[in-house]
């Protein structure tokens, strides 16, 4: 069997990272087409690693493995820098949220939370794409819902379970409660 698929997937959306990230910084907007079929490389490749990995025997999960939330959290934010060095949103809204991000990451520790901060850059650059080059909006809304469907049984349990995580932290907090471990 081939163990180190996984792994590889999930390393190879760190170099995706790095080319999306210097992509912005060589071609700023005229590279939005490229950005856009990097991510979607990238997202496949998310969504092919955890498949291959839950499915192979007795895997015992490497140091990647064990990483491949970071590695998720530094493609999003890499996108993120895209976008800003694209142009598409000043820096100073950038440096605010990840700042923002990593004082509510810090203090709750908790992985919806860092997820919640993870999509709001994913929905930002689906609703750019859409704004500023609407058929590649809307093929990239076409690819997303696509991934959903193929993922929809894992989305949907997974998404339950973040939202009662959620929930459950705003309740406390709401109650004066400090939930934060």
């Amino acid at each position: 069997m081939m163990n180190w698929i996984p792994d590889l997937l999930t390393a190879s959306r760190l170099l995706l990272a790095a080319l999306i990230v210097a992509l912005g910084v060589a071609r700023g907007r005229d590279a939005v087409a490229m950005a856009l079929i990097l991510a979607m490389v990238a997202w496949i490749s998310d969504n092919l690693d955890g498949f291959m990995a839950r499915r192979i025997p007795n895997r015992q999960p490497s140091w990647l493995g064990r990483h491949e939330f970071a590695v998720d959290v530094v493609f999003t934010w890499a996108t993120l820098a895209f976008i800003l060095l694209a142009g598409f949103l000043p820096w100073w809204l950038g440096i605010a949220y990840t700042l923002l991000a990593l004082i509510v990451a810090a203090l709750v520790q908790r992985k919806p939370i860092t997820i919640i901060f993870l999509r709001v850059i994913d929905v930002t650059a689906v609703l750019l794409v859409l704004w500023f080059y609407r058929e590649l909006g809307l093929l990239l809304i076409a690819f997303l819902l696509t991934l959903a469907a193929v993922q929809w049984p894992r989305l949907s349990r997974d998404s339950v379970t973040w939202a009662r995580t959620v929930w459950g932290l705003v309740r406390d907090f709401l109650r004066g409660r400090n939930s934060v471990s």
